[in-house]
């Protein structure tokens, strides 16, 4: 059995709780005795994932759609952020899922479905 992390920026209203990178976290992310860690990655300003490469072994799994956004993202940009964590991790190592902050506010909630079903 894999016990996982999922590290949420959060999301009230579609707005996140906090806005920080992974960047002074990672040598703690990594020593907590977790199999895997599931972790956001969906703006440009948070992909750097040669952090990535501290993992002992771990499972990763990269939200890498942005659900924030009303717009779908460009097919390469997604392509691109993988491409990217693959030069840093095993691709065995890797799943891909959206972020989880899936919309808690109403008149967004038809817009997050059309995302995900496109």
């Amino acid at each position: 059995m894999d016990i996982t992390l999922h590290f949420c920026q959060g999301n009230l209203r579609s707005k996140k709780f906090y806005d920080a990178k992974y960047d002074g976290l990672v040598d703690t992310i990594f020593q907590l005795p977790f199999s895997g860690f599931f972790m956001e990655f969906d703006a440009e300003k948070y992909c750097n994932f040669s952090l990535l490469e501290k993992r002992q072994g771990q499972k990763i799994v990269l939200g890498l759609v942005n659900t924030q956004s009303d717009e779908l993202e460009d097919k390469e940009v997604l392509l691109k952020r993988l491409e990217e964590a693959n030069k840093h991790v095993d691709p065995k190592q890797i799943c891909i899922a959206t972020p989880m902050r899936f919309c808690l506010n109403r008149s967004r909630k038809f817009n997050q479905r059309r995302r995900t079903v496109a």
